[in-house]
């Protein structure tokens, strides 16, 4: 179910636009002021998880200039729905925002319009990076993308030439959890193997008349931690490295908006357990916030905060998790079976997870419950 950009599509592209339109590019990407010409070959692809949303391809450019030749990788990236991602380029490069750079872009000429593309689709050109993803058992990975975070949080959202983020509230969204919650236990019972339905959803059902009033509650908690601008696509498999893993960098712009912070640091915590490393993430974060002028929190807060955002985040996911705990199409392997298996897994993990926090909730404890 992966989303790349088939070479054929991608040549199409490139042959409509020819050489003027590119030639600055091509330079840009290759760090120099003009190169005579170029040519374009489709020798590299993209491994491990390529994900669903935007078609993309990896470029590599020849170019000439007078005796000079050399090469570059560029990655070629389309955005048919949805807001521009180019747009949160060209706002975040200047001001030093640890993402890749964005070599220039272009928008598809009708006469070369791919099927299913809304006219006036923008085509970036990016930096390729050698080094996709983390590792969350690392701790120096976790580190190193924890002050990566800091930075983007600690910019300013709204100087001139903003795009119009999108500003995200937990506590204006409070019916559409809820119904997202019951509708997805609902089917979850279809979703499911018979042999896990009634360990998944039975205790599940019984509290959902409880639901209510705990989303309040955790909404409420989560909306009073600070507002930034944020990835909201926050992953491993949407970070990178430049160089030989020198540089954290973030990537997959297109969803980012104005919200709670703390839905980005999931991605640092995945267990969301708070042992002596979790701590060292956490502190590291911190200290970097403050460095580029952000609020002031400690580690405590981020324990607290992402409990809550952890929460949310397993709701937000089930209708994602049952669709594909069905069909099995994901983006990492062609065989179904593996990836209902692996979803099927996944929803069952977030079940048994909003079951304890709502059993907590129900029986009077805090509403932030502690595994």
């Amino acid at each position: 179910m992966s989303n790349l950009l088939e070479p054929s599509v991608a040549t199409r592209l490139l042959s409509s636009w020819g050489q003027d339109d590119l030639r600055g590019i091509v330079a840009c990407a290759a760090g120099r002021h003009h190169v005579a010409d170029f040519t374009p070959e489709f020798i590299r692809t993209i491994g491990g998880c390529a994900g669903y949303a935007c078609p993309k391809v990896p470029v590599t450019f020849r170019w000439r200039d007078g005796e000079e030749t050399g090469s570059v990788d560029v990655l070629m990236k389309a955005t048919p729905w949805g807001q521009s991602e180019g747009a949160a380029y060209r706002y975040l490069e200047p001001l030093g925002a640890p993402i890749p750079r964005c070599y220039g872009a272009l928008c598809v000429l009708d006469a070369a319009l791919p099927e299913g593309w809304r006219p006036g689709t923008e085509v970036i050109f990016l930096e390729y990076l050698d080094h996709i993803g983390f590792d969350p058992a690392c701790l120096a990975d976790r580190l190193a993308f924890a002050r990566a975070y800091a930075a983007l949080h600690a910019l300013p959202p709204h100087l001139p030439g903003a795009p119009a983020w999108q500003t995200m509230s937990y506590g204006a969204g409070v019916a559409a959890w809820h119904t997202r919650l019951c509708e997805s236990v609902a089917a979850g019972i279809t979703a499911l193997p018979d042999t896990l339905v009634t360990d998944a959803c039975t205790e599940l059902r019984a509290l959902l008349p409880h639901a209510a009033d705990w989303l309040v509650a955790v909404t409420t908690q989560a909306d009073t931690f600070p507002v930034a601008l944020i990835h909201k696509d926050a992953a491993p498999q949407n970070t990178g490295w430049r160089g030989a893993r020198t540089e954290p960098l973030i990537f997959d712009l297109q969803p980012m908006c104005v919200g709670g912070t703390m839905g980005d640091m999931l991605v640092l915590f995945p267990d969301i357990a708070f042992e002596h490393d979790d701590r060292q993430v956490a502190a590291a974060y911190c200290d970097a916030l403050r460095e580029h002028g952000g609020p002031s929190l400690t580690p405590d807060d981020i324990e607290r905060g992402t409990r809550y955002a952890g929460m949310l985040r397993r709701i937000s996911m089930l209708q994602w998790q049952l669709a594909r705990a069905s069909d099995g199409q994901v983006d990492w392997t062609d065989d179904t079976e593996e990836g209902r298996r692996i979803y099927q897994g996944w929803l069952l993990e977030s079940l048994h997870g909003i079951t304890a926090d709502l059993r907590a909730f129900s029986a009077g404890r805090e509403v932030c419950n502690v595994y």
